[in-house]
């Protein structure tokens, strides 16, 4: 076996090395059409004093105005902290990312290690790290109190404390991102099923009880003692529900999952032959069946009652899920591992087409127009604007504009209220005409995904307005081509620029 693959570090120190070197010389991964939802509370609050995010004003009111409480506090008042200390520039939120995401390598390591899993298999595991690319939200800080509690789990036979440990990071990541807090109290709790039946437990199974109880209690007091900030948080919840009408499998969505998580649904699909009573005795595999089950649920949920993007979330589990899976089915190295091996990395090549573009096609449109530039075109195009006019910016470009007094800012996302009785693409162009701004700043991603049909119908009224549009991109992106657009997507920082005379 190959010295490199017997180092447990090599593959995850590679690729931590390529995220810092994509971030320095690409600013990638760039901000997703969300991210400024969840940070423009802590950049209003170093800027202006204020623990709001007005670039909402249209969508949640409540949290634009008066404090944010759209979303867990946890996320936000962790960014702020960041932001009192590196800045609240579009490049600083991305440095708190790539933070987090190395916290995150590092609890994996310390849950392979105290499982013993075989340096070869962490590294082949590793591959699929390059599948987290879109890691701007507070998902990732969720998975990292998860992931952590996992760990305490693991260990809960030589903690003082017990299970209580586990329940309070198991709460953390509920108080920072509820659908992911959600996933690991099912995932602990089911972990403390299986080992209450396989056999007489020998760590304190009545401090895990807590994991049954203490979120929800957090959950009612934070009620109790907050009924406004409450309120808020139900402004939001009410209008972007996780649950969705019972639909049929579709393509795009099937074509998502595979290409989320590979590496989870090679081992569901071979794991059922391996149920026999034996081996559920075994630490490993009760713990990669924990991890099977929990991700297939989030798959199935995400092709029939949840939105898409859900399947994001299992993309965190993945790594622990094959490298767990390899050590207890292949305890030492041998000749059948050579075939898995190549299997499992032709699957985690599949999960990092993202990656794989942000390094050559998302290089090429860096060179082109790079994130300085896109920022400096940004204020020149707003210094050309009336005083106190409104602009709709993409979330990658709100950072800089909320530094900017001059404009009114607006989040392109939240234009109007979710739920309304008429298509989004309807929705979105009676915004427009509503709320008649000077100009809207977007990025290729945005302006493809749906703002440019938005447009196009405006156009078609001239007697409404005069539209303008230019784009600074030289290199096309491939947000322009609709055959490859649900491949690869949001890599190229070029303004669209988008100027409106109202009639």
């Amino acid at each position: 076996m190959n010295f490199r693959l017997r180092n447990p570090l090599f593959v995850f120190a590679l690729v931590f090395l390529w995220r810092v070197a994509v971030l320095v010389f690409a600013s990638q991964p760039i901000p997703a059409n969300d991210a400024f939802f969840f940070d423009g509370a802590a950049v209003n609050s170093v800027l202006h004093g204020r623990f709001a995010n007005p670039s909402l004003i249209h969508f949640t009111p409540f949290s634009a105005t008066n404090v944010f409480c759209a979303y867990p506090p946890v996320y936000p008042l962790a960014m702020r902290g960041w932001m009192g200390l590196a800045g609240t520039g579009v490049l600083a939120a991305m440095w708190f990312h790539l933070a987090v995401f190395g916290v995150y390598l590092l609890v994996l390591l310390a849950i392979f290690r105290r499982l013993q899993v075989p340096a070869w298999c962490i590294n082949l595991a590793g591959l699929f790290l390059l599948a987290n690319t879109f890691d701007d939200r507070p998902d990732s800080l969720a998975h990292v109190f998860g992931l952590i509690a996992l760990w305490l789990w693991l260990r809960v036979e030589k903690l003082r404390l017990g299970g209580w440990l586990p329940a309070a990071a198991v709460t953390l990541a509920l108080w920072t991102n509820p659908e992911v807090g959600g996933i690991y109290f099912g995932m602990l709790g089911l972990l403390t099923l299986v080992k209450v039946v396989a056999g007489p437990p020998k760590w304190p199974v009545l401090p895990l009880l807590l994991l049954a109880v203490l979120p929800p209690l957090t959950v009612f007091a934070f009620k109790a003692w907050q009924p406004e900030l409450w309120a808020g948080f139900l402004e939001h919840a009410r209008q972007t529900p996780s649950l969705t009408a019972l639909r049929r499998l579709s393509g795009g969505d099937v074509l998502k999952v595979v290409r989320a998580v590979p590496g989870t649904l090679l081992v569901v699909a071979v794991l059922p032959g391996y149920l026999r009573r034996e081996n559920w005795q075994h630490p490993l595999f009760q713990v990669v069946a924990v991890l099977a089950v929990t991700s297939l649920g989030v798959a199935v949920a995400t092709l029939t009652v949840f939105t898409a993007d859900w399947i994001s979330l299992a993309r965190y589990l993945q790594p622990l899920t094959v490298g767990i899976f390899l050590a207890w089915r292949f305890p030492a190295w041998c000749a059948a591992v050579r075939s898995w091996s190549r299997g499992v990395a032709a699957l985690a090549l599949l999960a990092a087409l993202r990656a794989i573009g942000i390094s050559t096609w998302g290089v090429a449109c860096a060179a082109d127009v790079s994130c300085p530039q896109a920022l400096q075109l940004l204020r020149a195009e707003v210094k050309t604007l009336p005083p106190g006019s409104t602009v709709v910016f993409s979330s990658a470009y709100l950072y800089e504009a909320a530094k900017l007094d001059r404009v009114v800012a607006v989040h392109d996302d939240w234009l109007h209220p979710i739920i309304t009785t008429v298509r989004e693409e309807v929705a979105d162009r009676q915004a427009l005409l509503d709320r008649k701004p000077a100009a809207m700043i977007l990025v290729q991603y945005d302006y493809y995904r749906h703002f440019r049909p938005v447009l196009q119908e405006l156009q078609r009224h001239p007697e409404l307005v005069a539209i303008r549009v230019t784009d600074h991109a030289r290199v096309p992106p491939p947000d322009a081509f609709p055959a490859v657009q649900r491949l690869l997507q949001h890599i190229a920082w070029a303004p669209v620029v988008v100027e409106f005379k109202w009639k």
